[in-house]
């Protein structure tokens, strides 16, 4: 406590609250930023009173900032540290004490120097240029991030008595979502916690319990006004009979936790009930619709993880950087332990009159649906028969797989032997297919673009794969045949040859870690290094522009 006193001894002038920087707390709760005021008695000090804040709880309303698609919000303190931002982990997941970085590392226009001067200087403003928009590809680790460039406006204003100051920022023209639905009429409403409210009408589903013929609703933490307080607060049957009470529309009471158009949401959304009773899918596993507002809608339903927040999901990010166009996810494990599972997901538009959109209509939902990795190979047999066809003469057969966007591998008959999320998840073609692997990236159709990780120090190194206009969505060689599956993240391969063995040189791409550290051969897996970007004496980023 010995740096408290010296400071507050020798600061002079009237007392004001001082704010630690963000540090992880000793007894291991979260990251915390503590408010210290000391006490003088007649001009001596006598002691510092302190008290400690989780950023969560303190910075819940920036980091869950929704509205609209592509705006957010930031806060900075008084030496240009950013405390919060989309491009950062969020606060809560954050188990060691945090790097610092200044807003231009993160914002990488010219212009953010200016907004982050007069930010720090304690000063209200406003600046319109165009900015850049990261949106994940799927899983953010792996499959990395698209940006493109949006012009935007920029809103900030200082944090009475604080040393903080806050910004938003609004892509232009955006449009918000609104929910039209009449709530006049609420239908019946089904709260996940099936353990609080022992609905009569159950059955088993793979192990689970779940509503018969019917979905249940969870909530994103976006859904509350307070999301930390709804994290940090035990559900029990009292809280889930007021929410029921309130989406039927016989109470008002917990209005204020929720934000505005939920119960709309939730509304609209029981439309899928009737669409999915109405068809039946016997292979699907789990049927679902996640929506911008927090309301997330599972068919059956069954209870889900508290934590447990859609808009995060790899599938809910996909589709929201893929809008209007069908994605695959490589496998996974289902969370309530079905087994490893794959999951088709779509955007949803918001509703227009005329039902004709465009890829610059606001996003209202994603839908998903998640089958198993055995059913998907045979759809990928049913619809390319050359796939289970023997070639007598040479005995083999046509090896069919699917990859997506990133190269990383959705299904490959060599899954079906091993079914498992060690032997599926994380797949990358250059594991299982290195001599077609070096092929595309000859043919420069499976290209190598990186970005920086900043708060891990490390430039990351991921795939893209796309066919030229000029390949008409297919390309042909003497060994293998590459399709481009039209509106969706999916491309066919077909091998006419036999898979060769990994080269030892590339064995490392072969572990199970989230990402490898990149070898100092030549390999074409995604991969990391380490990099020298931060000056830790001053306090600085050293980015390439």
């Amino acid at each position: 406590m010995g740096s408290y006193y010296t400071y507050f001894n020798t600061a002079g002038g009237p007392p004001a609250v001082t704010f630690s920087v963000p540090y992880y707390d000793l007894f291991g709760l979260s990251v915390v930023v503590s408010g210290c005021l000391p006490v003088h008695h007649y001009s001596q000090l006598k002691g510092v009173v302190c008290i400690d804040r989780s950023v969560s709880d303190l910075l819940s309303d920036v980091t869950y900032f929704n509205k609209g698609e592509l705006n957010y919000a930031f806060v900075l303190d008084g030496e240009a540290r950013v405390l919060t931002h989309p491009l950062l982990p969020r606060p809560q997941t954050i188990r060691d004490d945090p790097l610092f970085i200044r807003l231009t590392s993160l914002e990488r226009s010219p212009q953010a120097l200016d907004v982050m001067t007069s930010m720090i200087r304690g000063e209200s403003g406003n600046s319109t240029f165009v900015s850049p928009r990261v949106t994940s590809r799927g899983d953010t680790a792996l499959q990395r991030v698209d940006v493109r460039h949006v012009l935007s406006h920029y809103f900030w204003s200082p944090v009475a008595r604080t040393h903080f100051s806050a910004c938003v920022v609004l892509v232009d023209g955006a449009v918000s979502v609104r929910s039209v639905v009449d709530t006049s009429r609420p239908p019946p409403f089904v709260y996940h916690r099936l353990d609080l409210t022992s609905p009569p009408h159950t059955c088993r589903h793979f192990d689970r319990v779940v509503l018969a013929g019917a979905s249940a609703v969870k909530f994103a933490p976006t859904a509350f006004v307070d999301p930390y307080e709804y994290l940090d607060t035990e559900e029990t049957k009292t809280t889930v009979d007021r929410y029921e009470l309130y989406m039927s529309g016989r109470n008002s009471f917990v209005e204020t936790y929720f934000t505005d158009g939920l119960r709309e949401s939730v509304t609209e959304t029981f439309r899928l009930d009737a669409i999915l009773a109405a068809r039946p899918a016997h292979y699907a596993i789990w049927r679902y619709i996640g929506t911008k507002a927090g309301v997330y809608r599972q068919f059956p339903g069954t209870r889900l993880r508290k934590e447990f927040d859609h808009t995060q999901e790899p599938w809910y990010k996909r589709s929201i950087s893929m809008k209007g166009m069908t994605s695959l996810s490589t496998p996974r494990d289902d969370p309530s332990g079905t087994g490893t599972i794959v999951t088709l997901s779509h955007s949803i538009y918001q509703g227009r009159p005329s039902q004709v959109h465009s890829s610059s209509d606001p996003v209202t939902a994603v839908m998903g649906m998640d089958v198993t990795i055995t059913f998907l190979y045979q759809q990928l047999l049913d619809s390319y028969p050359e796939c289970s066809a023997t070639d007598k003469t040479r005995d083999y057969c046509c090896r069919c797989f699917l990859i997506d966007n990133s190269g990383f591998i959705i299904i490959h008959k060599h899954f079906l032997d091993y079914i498992s999320s060690e032997h599926t998840t994380n797949v990358h073609i250059s594991v299982k297919e290195p001599v077609i692997t070096q092929d595309l990236v000859t043919k420069n159709i499976m290209t190598q673009a990186t970005c920086v990780n900043v708060q891990e120090l490390r430039d990351q190194y991921y795939w893209k794969i796309s066919l030229p206009g000029s390949a008409n969505g297919s390309l042909f060689t003497p060994s293998y045949t590459l399709l481009d599956v039209p509106g969706t993240n999916v491309f066919v391969v077909i091998a006419t040859g036999p898979a060769p063995a990994l080269p030892v040189t590339c064995s490392w791409c072969d572990t199970k870690t989230d990402l490898r550290l990149c070898s100092e051969h030549r390999c074409n897996c995604p991969c990391f290094r380490r990099t020298d970007i931060y000056g830790y004496c001053n306090d600085k980023f050293f980015l390439k522009t």
